[in-house]
C-alpha cells in the first residue's frame, strides 16, 4: 500500500447484494405485427480494480488511479419499445431504448501520491457522483426468397451523456451494422 493508504485501510469485507427485475410484453396489434415494450433494472458492483488499484499514469497524463473503497454499486433502470413483424418470408424489427444510469464511478483529482520510481502525480480517487443516459435504438430485418435464401440486416446506433459533467459516457460503441446473404 502506498501513502496516505496503510493495509488496513484497504482490508474489505464487503456484499452489495440487491434485487433486480425486469418485465416485459407483447401486444399482438394486427396479423403478424406486435408491439413489444420492457422495462429492466440491473445494477454493478464495484471491481477489485475500482476499489483497490493504483495505477501508474498513463499516456504521460501525470495521473494515477488510486483505491477508492467507499464506492457503490451503479444502478441502472432501461426501457425498450417498439413494433415487430414477423411474417413467412419477411421479419422486421425496431426497438428504441433508454437506460437511466444512477450512482454512476466517476473519478476526480484528489490530491497526489507519489509512486516509487514514478513521481508525485496527481491521484485520481472514483465515487458515485455521476448521472447519466445511453440512448439508442436498433432495427433488423430479414426477407427470405427463392426458397432457401435469406437476407439479413441489423442496424445500432447508441448515444450516452453523463450528465453529471456534461460528456460524453466512455466506452459507447460506433453505429454499426450487418448485412448477411445465407443459403
Amino acid at each position: 500500500a502506498l501513502t496516505p493508504f496503510t493495509v488496513d485501510t484497504l482490508r474489505m469485507d464487503k456484499r452489495w447484494n440487491t434485487a433486480t427485475w425486469n418485465v416485459g410484453a407483447i401486444y399482438h396489434l394486427k396479423g403478424a405485427l406486435s408491439l413489444v415494450g420492457n422495462i429492466a433494472t440491473a445494477f454493478r458492483a464495484p471491481s477489485f480494480l475500482d476499489l483497490l488499484s493504483t495505477s501508474v499514469p498513463t499516456y504521460a497524463t501525470g495521473q494515477a488511479s488510486v483505491p477508492s473503497p467507499n464506492l457503490k454499486p451503479e444502478h441502472g433502470i432501461t426501457y425498450e419499445v417498439g413494433p415487430r413483424y414477423a411474417g413467412r418470408r419477411f421479419e422486421f424489427g425496431l426497438t428504441a431504448y433508454s437506460n437511466q444510469l444512477s450512482d454512476v464511478m466517476s473519478s476526480a483529482q484528489n490530491g497526489t501520491i507519489n509512486i516509487p520510481g514514478v513521481g508525485v502525480v496527481k491521484a485520481m480517487v472514483s465515487s458515485n457522483i455521476g448521472q447519466g443516459y445511453i440512448r439508442g435504438i436498433e432495427a433488423f430485418n430479414s426477407v427470405r426468397f427463392l426458397s432457401r435464401w435469406m437476407l439479413s440486416t441489423n442496424y445500432t446506433y447508441t448515444r450516452g451523456l453523463d450528465t453529471s459533467a456534461n460528456v460524453p459516457l466512455r466506452f459507447i460503441p460506433p453505429m454499426f451494422g450487418t448485412v448477411s446473404l445465407r443459403y
